[in-house]
């Protein structure tokens, strides 16, 4: 398993709110997976162990409130772009080695509807053959599509699709019996347009489209699973531009130079009197430990802010209400780190 960069390595993108005395900013932080595998899983294999539904099943085509009976919608490329996707995700995290696809289906059979998972033996088999350590597959995936078709004139229609799917996915180790792990993942998705066509084929090459770009969205929701990733979330800085030593400190941060930052609102804070602006500094400071890896002393700030909006809470209820909202992510947050540094080994 490829160790790479941290959780605490943080992109910073300063946004101006349309407040004169706060400043927005958005970081990323690293999730870990849902799934943790062993350390010594370097190399995996994403297999396609699904059976693409029949054509004509969980389709319903209404054309200008008429039902169409015998109307299909292929599913096997959505298949095959679920697994191409999931793969394409997991190689892009850089999380393992190598990330491989295998070149075939492994069931044979047309039981769409059943799940079966991968003898043991074919895990080996397949780990062996491919050089690999740990199996990855997709187990089912299902569709629901409901096509309206409203025939404006003989060459414009007005086409409403909804899509319901839901995939099944596994993670397979050779040395088990039976999965480490398994879960289920949906979406839906529709489109609502008119256009220029006189003719269903066009339409069922369109509906397939729409399930690849489904099918594909399943898999991005099921990366997370298996590989840490990176989210994106708003923080908020306390600021005064009729203050000098705010403003200086606000241009350190911009320039991610947290530690100058701090020690500026550290000073500014022990010479404040009123409790909301300690309470604001002290939410600043917050930040600029969360900036600097330090998540238990963002906890203990934040903690002292919460005292201190509480106590006029009625009038600084937005600004607990963040407060708040903070805390519970750095909770978050410190909870996640043991969880990465079991997922991405010793630095």
């Amino acid at each position: 398993m490829k160790n790479i960069q941290h959780i605490f390595s943080i992109g910073i993108i300063f946004i101006l709110c349309s407040c004169s005395t706060t400043h927005r900013f958005m970081i990323e932080t690293r999730a870990p997976a849902q799934i943790t595998f062993p350390l010594n899983i370097a190399n995996i294999i994403v297999v396609n162990n699904a059976v693409p539904q029949s054509p004509e099943n969980g389709v319903e085509c209404i054309v200008s409130n008429k039902a169409i009976e015998d109307y299909k919608l292929s599913k096997d490329s959505a298949v095959m772009d679920a697994v191409e996707a999931l793969a394409g995700m997991i190689y892009e995290s850089k999380y393992f080695n190598k990330t491989l696809i295998y070149n075939k289906p492994v069931r044979t059979d047309n039981e769409y509807l059943a799940i079966k998972p991968i003898a043991q033996s074919n895990v080996k088999n397949i780990v062996s053959n491919a050089d690999a350590d740990a199996v990855i597959a997709l187990e089912r995936l299902l569709f629901h599509v409901t096509q309206n078709i409203k025939i404006i004139t003989s060459n414009y229609v007005l086409t409403d699709f909804n899509i319901r799917a839901t995939g099944n996915f596994s993670a397979y180790l050779p040395d088990k019996t039976k999965p480490m792990a398994t879960f289920v993942i949906q979406d839906s998705l529709k489109f609502y347009d008119y256009l220029y066509t006189d003719s269903l084929t066009l339409l069922k090459l369109l509906g397939e489209d729409l399930l690849s770009e489904c099918a594909r969205e399943i898999s991005f929701k099921a990366s997370k699973y298996f590989v840490p990733y990176w989210e994106t979330s708003e923080r908020i800085l306390y600021t005064n531009s009729f203050n000098s030593q705010m403003k200086e400190a606000l241009a350190y941060a911009k320039k991610d130079s947290w530690k100058e930052a701090f020690e500026i609102w550290s000073d500014i804070n022990e010479r404040e009197t009123k409790q909301p602006n300690k309470a604001n500094l002290l939410i600043n400071i917050a930040i600029s430990y969360e900036m600097r890896d330090l998540l238990d002393k963002a906890l203990e700030m934040t903690d002292k802010a919460i005292e201190y909006y509480n106590q006029e809470q009625n009038k600084y209820s937005k600004e607990l209400d963040f407060a708040n909202r903070y805390r519970n992510i750095l909770l978050e947050r410190i909870k996640n780190t043991s969880i990465l540094d079991a997922q991405l080994g010793p630095e």
